[in-house]
């Protein structure tokens, strides 16, 4: 006879899954139960039987039926196996059936605070094919089921998670909770105390925000300061670009990034010395004695006096020597080397004596001055300088003197000679109203054989006559008026071996 059956395994209700009358072999695949588990294990029954039902071969349990409950309370790994007899004392083939019996596992998390803008991992003890079911702040996370939950860039604060693990024998772990700080970063604010600064100077910043360290670079380089402030000392002109981070609790801020700007120091003033002649009521405006396009100067009365004055305005009334210092500033506030602006106001030569020679000739004596002097005949332009006092080509008339030193300082004086009785007008108004309408000369009937010329300022001859048919000069030149102006004569008096030269005025 054989015997069918298989034991067959259920927590509840009990099914049968065989037929009566094939026998079956035992399972191959364990089974998995957890420590505490009650479980009933069957067998398809035939009536009138009795089964037999041990653990690991040990005494047989009193249940005789085809159905018998196991209360699992200790793990391990055991051999279930059953043994029927029928009615008519028969028994049948041993049936077994292996069983593994788990303890429920022991969950711990492991995480580790972060800074923010990073991702926060928590790590749960790992069971293998074991289901994890992740709660992140009492709410159940959907799609994480392994040992590891990974939050993508979470907000800065705690973050508590609890998690709890089931495995293939249905064991229910603990449920661990773990909590771990997502660190906000430093945020740090960067101020330039001179961002602007000469050659030389010191390039300060300031870090603010009170954290335990900060890492600066300059242009790139990392520099060994590690505190709030940063002076930097400059050596070479241009721009430089300055980073800082903050760091505070293992985060680091983001960088926050200034440029500076150094400026060369200017080149020193190109200057230009003067001496000028002294004037009465005139003044020197001394600053226009520098040049240094766009940049503003800066005045001293000493080479090395901190002290600054005023653009300086000279008078030339006296003469005097003086020494100003300048110095060029730029927009950054860079000075220069100071340069020397030497003035001098010259004394002027001064006719002392004119000592007349003869009729036409003169002596003109001078004091002060820087001799050696030159002299002339103002009021005769087509006359040169003269290297000696002595002064032959008078005229009749006012004669002015001009006298200029070595310096280019000059003086005047006059001396009026009178040759003969001859008057030339000093003006006349050809307005046809009879009146002063020509250009005369008194007495000049007197020398018949006396020349006569009228020319312009650039020497130009517009009249020629004699003294006997002179009657006159209209104003005309080839048949035009001439312009109102000063014009010149010259009257070459035959009759006394005289010349004249002076002007005239035309009016209009």
């Amino acid at each position: 006879m054989k015997f069918p059956i298989k034991i067959l395994t259920t927590l509840s209700a009990v099914l049968l899954l065989l037929g009566t009358h094939r026998t079956q072999a035992a399972s191959t695949a364990p089974d998995l139960v957890c420590v505490g588990t009650t479980k009933t294990y069957n067998v398809n029954p035939t009536p009138g039987s009795r089964y037999k039902w041990q653990i690991n071969g040990g005494t047989p349990l009193t249940n005789t039926t085809s159905s018998m409950p196991i209360t699992w309370t200790t793990p391990g790994t055991y051999v279930v196996s059953v043994q029927e007899t029928m009615v008519n004392n028969c028994v049948g083939p041993l049936v077994t059936l292996a069983v593994t019996v788990e303890s429920p596992p022991t969950l711990a998390i492991t995480a580790g605070d972060i800074c923010a803008g990073k991702d926060l991992v928590f790590t749960a003890t790992n069971i293998p094919n074991a289901i994890y079911s992740w709660q992140d702040g009492g709410m159940p996370v959907a799609g994480q089921s392994g040992y590891i939950y990974t939050m993508i860039n979470p907000p800065a604060g705690p973050r508590t998670v609890s998690v709890t693990a089931t495995t293939l024998a249905n064991c229910v772990s603990n449920t661990p909770v773990a909590t771990a700080t997502v660190k906000p970063l430093p945020m740090v604010n960067l101020t330039a105390r001179t961002g602007l600064v000469c050659l030389g100077g010191n390039l300060v910043y300031e870090a603010s925000g009170n954290y335990s360290t900060y890492e600066w670079l300059m242009n790139s380089q990392l520099l060994p300061e590690t505190g709030s402030v940063l002076t930097y000392p400059t050596h070479v002109p241009g721009n430089m670009t300055v980073s800082v981070k903050g760091f505070q609790n293992g985060c680091e801020s983001l960088p926050q990034t200034m440029t500076g700007t150094i400026q060369d120091t200017p080149p020193m003033p190109q200057t230009n010395g003067i001496a000028v002649c002294a004037e009465e009521g005139t003044t020197l405006d001394v600053s226009s004695l520098v040049s240094s396009a766009g940049l503003t100067h800066l005045w001293y009365s000493h080479a090395s006096t901190p002290s600054r004055i005023s653009p300086p305005l000279l008078s030339t009334s006296a003469p005097a020597s003086k020494t100003y210092y300048v110095s060029a500033m730029s927009s950054a506030g860079c000075e220069s080397d100071r340069a020397p602006v030497y003035v001098d106001v010259l004394d002027n030569p001064v006719i002392i004596n004119k000592a007349k020679k003869d009729d036409k000739t003169i002596e003109i004596v001078v004091d002060k001055g820087t001799p050696p002097y030159i002299y002339r005949i103002q009021n005769s332009p087509s006359l040169p300088f003269h290297g000696t006092a002595v002064i032959s080509e008078l005229i009749s008339g006012k004669n002015v003197f001009e006298v200029e030193d070595s310096k280019g300082c000059k003086t005047k004086d006059s001396l009026t000679i009178q040759f003969n009785d001859l008057i030339p007008e000093t003006y006349f108004t050809p307005n046809g109203d009879g009146d002063n309408d020509t250009w005369d000369i008194v007495n000049i009937d007197k020398y018949p054989r006396t020349e006569i010329y009228v020319h312009d300022r650039y020497g130009k001859e517009l009249y020629k006559g004699t003294g006997a048919t002179f009657k006159g000069w209209d104003g005309m030149y080839r048949g035009q008026p001439v312009v109102g102006t000063d014009y010149w004569y010259v009257i070459n008096v035959y009759e006394l071996g005289q010349r004249m030269v002076g002007h005239f005025n035309l009016k209009r």
